[in-house]
């Protein structure tokens, strides 16, 4: 089961959403420069945190009824908390990261009445900490 925690508010998530930039993030930062001899300088570490952690679903997976969506909205939308992501059998520490678009919602049909819609598909950018 997939979870998003904080504190005493747990908000399941879809099991078949899936993590598009998984293995896009690089762990390792490096800088390069030139000294004033002109050798090249290499500075290199591995980074403790900051990996982006996209949850996607489609027109075809991982719906969210809309009495959810609304849940994990008012969760994801309290400014600067750290929350428990559990995703596919392992924990992370994470943030919404609102600069990558935070919670983005497309209704599965489209209704004048947004009450009508009774499921959505969903992105959700966070930031592991």
């Amino acid at each position: 089961m997939n979870t998003l925690t904080y504190g005493a508010t747990t908000i399941t998530l879809p099991d078949d959403l899936t993590w598009p930039d998984e293995c896009s993030w690089p762990k390792v930062a490096q800088r390069r420069g030139y000294s004033v001899t002109g050798a090249l300088l290499v500075e290199a570490g591995s980074k403790a945190a900051g990996r982006a952690i996209t949850l996607a679903g489609g027109e075809n997976f991982a719906w969210m009824a809309r009495s959810a969506l609304l849940s994990l909205k008012a969760l994801v939308e309290q400014a600067g908390i750290t929350m428990t992501l559990s995703f596919r059998g392992t924990s992370y520490s994470v943030m919404v990261d609102w600069e990558a678009g935070g919670l983005q919602a497309v209704p599965v049909a489209e209704f004048s009445d947004p009450a009508a819609a009774d499921f959505y598909y969903f992105t959700l950018h966070l930031m592991q900490v």
